[in-house]
């Protein structure tokens, strides 16, 4: 069961290398498409999890996670092969639907196999360290991606895709080596529980949480911001006049600075005790603002505060989720949680398109940085509510 653990690193080491992240935007541009087609393209993948998410998680908890992670790698491969050579927004969706279909395959799968992978080795308190050592795995590895996609993309527009579909299927290889955990085997003792018996109890055990509910929502609200700001990086860094080719080193400071936070996940929610999840959007909705008034290259700076709380973000989140579900529908509730989050993204990505189609890129983050402040103040109080002194729920 050890064995688990050392793969799990090796996972985290191919699984999210995808390398059309530091020229993704230009790349779909390219095809023809407005900004608000791209973001359709993201309402349509939205939309796709929404239908997967929780299906696929009954799948995990049932079937097994390895054999979800596996499949959920294969999607993702075939998702960019297509991706390389479409070159129509139905194509282009297609993709979009395929790749969708292999995360909500793999989502929650794999933090629940390592969850529960732990618990079998008695280290469930290891759990948010090894959480933030492996996502800043992530972040390394697509810190050196990011360095040769922008040059690949230069040279053959294509090489990023197809090198990403080759990422995924040698995670498929690696996964094959994983061992389920004798925990999630007696998940499948149960098959007395039917798939939609167990998604309505999960369904409802996730509605009468109220603190997982309350961490859930928070998660919707910074999932809008976090996505949307990724497609304005592109934008502004063109707007301040950076070349194409520089993309990629920048997105390696990006990712470094990720995992530079991930791997300091335990501390930071040690300096920041029940303010944590305020803060983390905090740094979204600061560098929105500094972006929106500094017109200059050296902006691109500020939004290493969105990289902060990008490596932050999921540790925090899912800790506290896996800290308060069963094993036997682990999977399932984080599928829930993956399915929530992506339904107001859904309805939200057409109107970054549409800001930014219709204003310059530093307007556009003035007008989301508005947005932004209402919401943080909003969110504040909310949590304080919830989640406050009477309420007290420790991350």
């Amino acid at each position: 069961m050890k064995k688990n653990i050392k793969l799990f690193y090796l996972y985290r080491g191919t699984a999210d290398l995808l390398l059309l992240g530091p020229i993704i935007v230009v790349f779909i541009l390219s095809k023809g498409l407005s900004f608000t087609e791209l973001t359709m393209l993201n309402t349509i993948s939205a939309i796709s999890v929404v239908l997967f998410e929780v299906p696929t998680g009954v799948i995990a908890d049932k079937i097994g996670r390895k054999y979800s992670i596996i499949a959920g790698a294969f999607f993702m491969g075939v998702s960019m092969l297509i991706l390389a050579y479409a070159h129509s927004f139905f194509i282009l969706a297609i993709s979009e639907i395929v790749f969708a279909l292999g995360m909500a395959l793999r989502s929650g799968a794999d933090t629940a196999l390592l969850y529960d992978t732990l618990i079998v080795l008695d280290r469930e308190e290891d759990y948010r360290k090894l959480e933030g050592k492996t996502r800043a795995i992530i972040y390394y590895t697509q810190a050196v991606g990011s360095i040769v996609a922008s040059f690949l993309f230069v040279w053959n527009e294509k090489l990023p895709a197809l090198l990403s579909a080759v990422f995924m299927f040698i995670t498929m290889g690696i996964s094959l080596f994983f061992v389920e955990p004798s925990i999630s085997k007696n998940n499948k003792e149960n098959e007395e529980v039917s798939y939609n018996k167990h998604m309505i109890e999960s369904a409802k055990f996730v509605w009468n949480h109220k603190k997982i509910m309350t961490v859930i929502v928070f998660s919707a609200i910074f999932y809008i911001f976090y996505r949307g700001g990724f497609f304005y990086f592109q934008p502004y860094m063109q707007a301040v006049n950076i070349n194409v080719k520089y993309f990629g080193v920048i997105f390696f400071v990006f990712n470094i600075v990720a995992a530079f936070a991930s791997k300091r996940v335990d501390v930071f929610i040690n300096k920041t005790k029940n303010n944590t999840l305020i803060i983390l959007l905090s740094f979204l909705v600061i560098s929105f603002l500094c972006l929106a008034f500094i017109p200059y290259t050296v902006g691109v700076l500020f939004i290493l505060l969105q990289q902060l709380a990008r490596g932050l973000y999921k540790p925090v989140v899912f800790k506290y989720i896996n800290k308060h579900t069963e094993s036997f529908r682990r999977a399932t509730v984080l599928s829930f949680h993956n399915l929530i989050i992506c339904i107001p993204a859904a309805l939200m990505y057409p109107l970054f398109g549409l800001i930014m189609d219709n204003n310059n890129a530093f307007d556009a983050h003035k007008i989301i940085g508005g947005i932004g402040v209402v919401t943080l103040i909003t969110m504040y109080f909310y949590l304080k509510n919830k989640l406050g002194k009477k309420n007290k729920a420790k991350i």
